[in-house]
């Protein structure tokens, strides 16, 4: 009886150091919870409430170096538009001349205009060819391989903002001239309006060095096939303004061994378009013409002038 009492006894005193201990716990869980490890930037409260939107993260247009190929450019304000919507846009007209301190703008009439301002949208019929950035956007543009060419230029202003900079007005002008959203709250080419957004600088460095380049032509052989038979020449050239302007009296000179032998009338040639001039039987210096080289000339200036000769063994 005396073992039985003591093990009655261990047991007793092992259940009470147990529910205490576990009492304890117990009491330190509820003063003292278990921290939670959170991702801080789920977790702040600061953190941005920025909305998710499909942008770049940097600065990018539509097209590459897209640009008007002059520096002044004009604009036609509706005349539905309220006197309140044509000063903000004439304000974000300004903001940009004066940023840039190269591209200018005036006002024109609505057929010779650049860029049309509408406040409504009926103010302008969206055409089938038509390219527009959410209210803003070139509407024609002409490609090219260096400097893709605005024609025209939309703006619509039918949405009132509580902004007294004009941002709503500079972010469509800015899509006129070419450039994306972009995935940054702060700036006036995200595509959700705030009232403290500002002008990106990269836009504005962009626009300085498109603008900085001289309009010129950009004339290129695309294309030239010559067969020799004795001493005549059959060939075909096919040459191409990829440049700002239009090419004025352009010529293709022929030479045989670097002599020249004859020259030949392309006239002009629009930007953005080509021409083929063949012709057959050109005579040659003689017999032992081993090559053959066409050069282009204008007198219209040009982007890159290296591109204005090839030359054919025949």
């Amino acid at each position: 009886m005396g073992l039985l009492k003591i093990l009655i006894n261990g047991i007793f005193i092992v259940c009470i150091i147990g529910a205490v201990f576990f009492t304890a716990i117990f009491i330190y869980g509820s003063l003292f919870p278990e921290s939670t490890v959170f991702n801080l930037k789920e977790y702040n409260p600061f953190a941005s409430k920025d909305k998710a939107v499909n942008a770049s993260g940097e600065v990018v247009q539509f097209e590459p170096n897209l640009r008007f190929n002059h520096n002044d450019i004009s604009y036609y304000i509706n005349p539905t538009c309220p006197e309140s919507k044509k000063s903000k846009f004439e304000n974000a007209l300004f903001l940009l001349s004066d940023k840039t301190k190269i591209i200018t703008f005036y006002t024109t009439n609505e057929e010779d205009a650049d860029i049309l301002v509408g406040c409504s949208k009926e103010s302008y019929e969206q055409e089938t060819n038509v390219f527009v950035a959410g209210e803003g956007g070139p509407t024609e543009y002409i490609t090219s391989k260096f400097y893709p060419v605005i024609k025209k230029g939309k703006v619509l202003l039918y949405e009132e903002d509580k902004c007294d900079y004009p941002i709503t007005e500079l972010h469509e002008l800015f899509h006129v001239f070419g450039f994306d959203h972009i995935n940054d709250s702060k700036m006036i080419m995200y595509p959700y309006i705030d009232c403290q957004q500002i002008i990106n600088p990269e836009v504005i460095e962009e626009l300085v060095r498109i603008y900085s380049v001289k309009p010129a032509a950009e004339l290129y052989f695309d294309n030239v096939s010559a067969v020799r038979t004795g001493m005549y020449l059959n060939f075909a050239a096919s040459v191409r303004n990829e440049g700002l302007i239009t090419a004025k009296a352009v010529m293709l000179e022929l030479y045989a061994d670097n002599e020249k032998v004859s020259v030949f009338n392309l006239e002009t040639i629009e930007f953005g378009t080509g021409v083929t001039y063949t012709a057959q039987n050109v005579k040659l210096p003689n017999n032992n013409v081993q090559n053959v080289e066409f050069k282009i000339v204008t007198i219209t200036d040009e982007l890159d002038k290296n591109n204005n000769v090839i030359e054919l063994g025949v």
